[in-house]
Order: C-alpha cells, then structure tokens, then sequence
C-alpha cells in the first residue's frame, strides 16, 4: 500500500485540496491523542459506515493509527468496494508527532464532509 510521509501530509492539509483523514484506531485511542482534521473510524465500523463517510470513491484517502498495521488492514478493507485512492501516514500518529507537529485530545473535532 501507498504510504505517505508526516511531512507530505501536513503540506496536503496546508494545501486544503479535498482529503479524507481517518484515524482508525478504537475510539478511545482517538480521544486520547490525535490528528486535528482526523475522523474517527474504529476499524471494526470500517465497512458499516464508510460509504456515507466518504461516498465518492475517488476522493483522496489517508489512513492513521498509532504504527499497528491497522491502517493497513483498513486500506486493504476497501479496496473491493472500489476506493483507489489510499495511502497510509507512514509510522503512524507517532510519526506525525515526532515530526514536531501538533496532536489533538478529546472527542470533538471539526466535523468535515468528503465526497
């Protein structure tokens, strides 16, 4: 799968051209720590709302956890139902962090439409 750096990220967010940032770790780990623009889609939900999450298969993906590989068996998740446009933040959450970049708690983020 496509990875993308911490680095690339923070530029395509910059950017403010379309991108569908979903953390999929448990909800918990979210609230603990997190990206700001990130949305909260545990990988177990994955499948059962994605679709209205995100309803236009082209629309730029990147996926975060915290290094696990879940991001990964995300990616790999919706690729059957026609998403082609997928990668991966590189190392995770940690990475963004050590990057020097700012992490997020609690539940409430901005609330973002993709598609």
């Amino acid at each position: 799968m496509k990875t993308i750096s911490a680095d690339e990220l923070k530029e395509r967010i910059i950017s403010g051209r379309e991108l569908a940032l979903i953390d999929v770790r448990t909800t918990g780990e979210f609230a603990k720590a997190h990206l700001l623009f990130a949305v909260s889609v545990p990988l177990d939900k994955l499948e059962l709302v994605f679709d209205q999450l995100v309803p236009r298969l082209g629309t730029p993906i990147v996926f975060c956890d915290e290094g696990s590989g879940l991001a990964d068996q995300a990616a790999e998740r919706l690729l059957p139902f026609g998403y082609n446009n997928l990668e991966i933040l590189q190392g995770g959450i940690q990475a963004w962090e050590e990057a020097g970049y700012e992490i997020f708690s609690g539940i409430n983020v901005p609330s973002k439409a993709f598609g």
